[in-house]
């Protein structure tokens, strides 16, 4: 019974972990586009390495911006 209890808990984090991925990244697009200052591209891939490579990809392809050309 305990081993559901880890499992569960495990998957909830690595979820947790792939929204802070995601808005991480989504917050680095919106000051990229209000040419603020960005996040490192070392703290949002150490977060994608660490386990949030799903939130990663989906923050990258679903918030992509169209260069003016």
């Amino acid at each position: 019974m305990q081993s559901h209890l880890v499992v569960a808990a495990a998957v909830a984090l690595l979820a947790a972990w792939n929204l802070a991925t995601w808005a991480v990244y989504r917050l680095d697009k919106a000051r990229a586009a209000r040419r603020q200052r960005r996040i490192s591209e070392r703290a949002l891939l150490t977060m994608a390495a660490l386990g949030g490579s799903p939130g990663a990809l989906l923050a990258v392809y679903a918030h992509r911006r169209r260069h003016k050309a």
